[in-house]
């Protein structure tokens, strides 16, 4: 049989370890973001250099947490019975990293949806799962003994379903949104979002439900804490993996407004209407000639078309026996 110091701080050590890894990858998705993202606003790359900084406090805090029971207390009893110091900031600090990447999804799904009503109803829950995991702290703070967790299950219980429930219902309200512009943007665009969303969202909110429904069920134990520490990496991943998607969806070839990660505001306020092409190549000869078709685009959609313009050159001409001479 285990001893009482395996049972409760091997789930948290494999914790730390899975936390540590996905801080890796969410600095390599960040670098990726600031290297392919040189348009976005400031305020977005700001956002972004909030939850690095977030992040790398959250990974020093779970690394701590393992640290001193194991290594600064090594030996003692003190550890089977009352939990780390660190651990006490683990909900605050998880919901200050959730809670921002939920109402970020929130305000663009707002703008997918033309409404106002799916971002209030996902910045309510959200909400309640910052007071939950800020609660949990003052809770954890008040009576750090292991025994003591039963006496305050109403606080991790509220911020653990909370945040299970704003996931869920930012990913329905994706699914919904998107599937409902189906007549503005082509089927394979839309279904590639849906597929994508709900694959990177639901992790999240598996993640988070399984918490909550292991903590409720199980209070005794520290299971939950093997991918508890874990969530709010899946938080960051979620989003920047989203974000860096749009690179990636040039290599379609097919330029339209993204329904989803366009940051310009004027592109995202005129997703009512399916945009002609801004511009045409048509051979005339061995000459390709552009040609522009008038329409109400921004200026960024006019700059994505030169992109894509320089692109599709180059493609017919590596597939052409004889190069265009000049545009």
């Amino acid at each position: 049989m285990p001893s009482p110091i395996v049972e409760i701080y091997a789930p948290l050590m494999v914790g730390a370890f899975l936390t540590s890894v996905l801080y890796g990858v969410a600095v390599m998705q960040m670098y990726i973001y600031y290297q392919t993202s040189q348009r976005d606003p400031r305020w977005m790359k700001l956002f972004i250099l909030y939850l690095l900084l977030a992040e790398t406090t959250n990974t020093i805090l779970d690394i701590g947490i393992v640290f001193e029971p194991l290594i600064l207390r090594y030996g003692s009893e003190i550890p089977t019975i009352r939990s780390p110091l660190l651990l006490r900031a683990d909900g605050v600090m998880t919901v200050l990293i959730s809670t921002p990447v939920q109402l970020f999804m929130a305000w663009r799904i707002g703008i997918i949806a033309q409404s106002k009503i799916p971002p209030l109803v996902i910045a309510a829950f959200s909400f309640t799962a910052m007071a939950g995991g800020i609660w949990t702290t003052v809770s954890v703070s008040l009576k750090p003994d292991y025994h003591q967790f039963v006496e305050f299950r109403a606080a991790p219980t509220t911020w653990l379903v909370s945040s299970a429930v704003t996931d869920i219902v930012v990913s329905c309200f994706l699914v919904y949104s998107l599937s409902k512009k189906r007549n503005v943007f082509s089927d394979d665009i839309i279904t590639r979002l849906i597929r994508y969303n709900v694959q990177t969202g639901t992790i999240t909110a598996l993640a988070a439900l399984a918490d909550a429904i292991v903590f409720i069920t199980d209070d005794a134990s520290t299971v939950f804490f093997s991918w508890d520490l874990c969530i709010a990496k899946l938080y960051s991943l979620s989003l920047l993996s989203s974000l860096n998607a749009r690179s990636s969806a040039k290599a379609l070839k097919a330029y339209e407004p993204n329904p989803l990660f366009n940051t310009s505001e004027e592109t995202s306020a005129s997703l009512h209407f399916r945009a002609p092409p801004l511009m045409t190549i048509t051979p005339n000869n061995d000459i390709y000639e552009l040609r522009s078709v008038p329409s109400p685009h921004s200026k960024r959609d006019l700059e994505a078309a030169e992109i894509y313009v320089e692109q599709e050159v180059f493609s017919r001409r590596d597939s052409e026996v004889r190069p265009p001479s000049e545009l």
